[in-house]
């Protein structure tokens, strides 16, 4: 019953695998681009989110089907914090305040 609970849970990851490879390709683009690394940072973490909770609402039967419901919900929850902690510290860099 593990080995199958393994190999769901790999089906299930495999959306959030490409997604970071899409955006890990996101930010090298910007980055050799020359753009602000807080302006990639926030721009990629917002992707990367939208992605993830894409990916949770559409898989959501599934992985509460299988029990992965909670992991995959503290992830793109996780994901979401990060970017609106990044695009914080964006909007304050932009109005002149540091920290």
């Amino acid at each position: 019953m593990e080995a199958r609970k393994g190999v769901i849970l790999a089906a299930l990851f495999y959306p959030f695998s490409t997604a970071t490879i899409a955006a890990g390709f996101l930010a090298f683009v910007m980055i050799v681009l020359k753009v602000d690394f807080l302006t990639v940072s926030t721009l990629v973490l917002w992707f990367y989110f939208a992605c993830a909770a894409s990916i949770y609402f559409i898989s959501e039967r599934a992985l509460k089907a299988f029990g992965f419901r909670g992991l995959f919900l503290g992830f793109t929850i996780t994901i979401g914090i990060l970017a609106i902690l990044s695009a914080a510290l964006f909007v304050l860099r932009q109005f002149g305040t540091s920290i």
